[in-house]
């Protein structure tokens, strides 16, 4: 066990990589996306766990700025016991003002004598971005923060990334307990909203969704999971690189050190290929999916999401999922779903989009109606100017080609001339629509023939 867990460590721990897999060979003679050097692991300055003379030792949850992460405001400090605390987890990093005063993710805030204060992590206040994983920080004086004792001289070591702060003891070497049956299912948060899905169909499955991690910043939680005994379950499913589409090097290298620790542990790993966002170019004629039409071709390994998506293929040949394609499968199975006109397409339904480009069609992302979009409007042509049409006749909406997001649709809403960004990156991500629960509950469902 012992050496298990030391192997865990080196591989969470490592500094920067480029995956063994070399690019694959390029169709036609085209260049595919070169690999890039990982960030290399900093040691920051002295860092004590005792500074504020506090001691973290009982999680109470988590203080964030959403809803869904944990707490908004700091409850109450009349019955707390010395020693309780919570944890500061921020969304898209940055600082968050509470009435003791300013935190930044990884921070704790801890009962003592009845009132709460705040005892900063190792990276408090840092710049969001300015942190990697297997960054380090000398302890200064020793002491217990988030459940853990520290030892004068040795390191604090950091797990996560942006606004994931995560940290370890650099002599931290933990039992770890057996592993069970179960599903474990980490990723970024495209998992969030296919959790649902997941727990109906998978009973007691765990869905760890990491909002806006890049593929390093899943494989090193991954590995602070492992190592903190959360991840006890026989399967492991892992659905990264939507983050980092053009770098299929970090997404491979991330594959590759959470194979590593699922190999050591006797766990199944199965790989979801990113289905990539609804985002356009434009060649003159019409729009053109920048990220799922390239990956219907498949050819083009000058995107690098092709290139992702062709080497999850052939290194996890028998334990991978095509999100892209169970959608797509889903959609045809769904016909009447998608028989309603794809405004981005003058004249083609979702459905024939779906067939003939490969695209995941919008229903399942956006909801026009609710944005006020005319139904059964009449496509008045492309649009490039970046300011907006002077106006446009009830019923009729133009295409973005240029000057803004490319694929926007703009139309008389209520009297007014309207851009619907529905094309921006964050606009076409997430699986949110009215015919999200088809493509969220396809993708489950080949996920869950994978776990046996």
């Amino acid at each position: 066990m012992k050496a298990i867990t030391k192997g865990i460590l080196a591989v969470a721990c490592a500094a920067s990589f480029v995956p063994a897999a070399l690019a694959l060979p390029p169709a036609g003679g085209a260049a595919p996306v070169p690999a890039q050097p990982m960030p290399q692991p900093r040691m920051h300055g002295p860092w004590s766990p005792a500074a504020a003379g506090l001691e973290s030792r009982h999680l109470l949850g988590l203080i964030s700025n959403s809803n869904g992460r944990g707490k908004t405001s700091l409850p109450p400090a009349s019955g707390c016991n010395d020693g309780d605390y919570w944890m500061v987890f921020l969304v898209g990093g940055g600082q968050m003002s509470l009435p003791i005063g300013t935190v930044y993710p990884g921070d704790a805030v801890v009962c003592r004598a009845s009132q709460w204060a705040i005892q900063p992590g190792p990276a408090s206040g840092l710049p969001v971005g300015t942190v990697q994983p297997g960054d380090t920080w000398q302890v200064a004086a020793g002491g217990v923060f988030d459940g853990l004792t520290y030892k004068a001289g040795e390191q604090a070591v950091h797990y996560g990334g942006a606004y994931y702060h995560f940290f370890l003891p650099s002599d931290y070497r933990p039992s770890l307990p057996a592993i069970g049956p179960g599903v474990y299912w980490i990723g970024d948060s495209m998992s969030a909203y296919a959790r649902s899905a997941a727990k109906a169909a998978m009973p007691g499955v765990v869905v760890d969704a990491l909002n806006s991690a890049g593929s390093a910043e899943i494989a090193s939680v991954f590995a602070y999971r492992t190592l903190t005994g959360a991840v006890t379950q026989r399967n492991v499913v892992v659905w990264a690189g939507q983050n980092t589409e053009d770098k299929w090097w970090e997404t491979s290298a991330a594959l590759d050190r959470i194979r590593t620790i699922t190999q050591s542990r006797g766990q199944r790993l199965i790989v979801v290929i990113p289905v990539g966002r609804r985002e356009f170019t434009f060649n003159g004629q019409r729009l053109v999916g920048k990220w799922q039409e390239a990956l219907q071709s498949g050819t083009d390994l000058r995107n690098g999401l092709v290139e992702t998506q062709a080497l999850i293929r052939k290194d996890f040949p028998v334990a991978n999922v095509d999100a892209r394609a169970a959608v797509l499968a889903a959609v045809e199975a769904h016909a009447a779903a998608f028989s309603n006109p794809d405004p981005q397409f003058p004249g083609m339904t979702e459905l024939q989009t779906a067939k003939r480009f490969g695209l995941v069609p919008l229903s399942v992302y956006q909801d026009l109606a609710q944005k006020g979009f005319p139904a059964n409007a009449a496509f008045a042509g492309y649009w490039s100017d970046p300011n907006l049409p002077a106006q446009i006749a009830p019923g009729q909406y133009y295409i973005r080609s240029a000057g803004k997001n490319i694929g926007d649709l703009i139309a008389n809403i209520n009297g007014q001339t309207t851009e619907l960004g529905i094309a921006g990156r964050n606009s076409i991500v997430h699986f949110a629509g009215p015919n999200a629960d088809i493509a969220n509950a396809a993708v489950v469902a080949a996920v869950r023939r994978l776990t046996g």
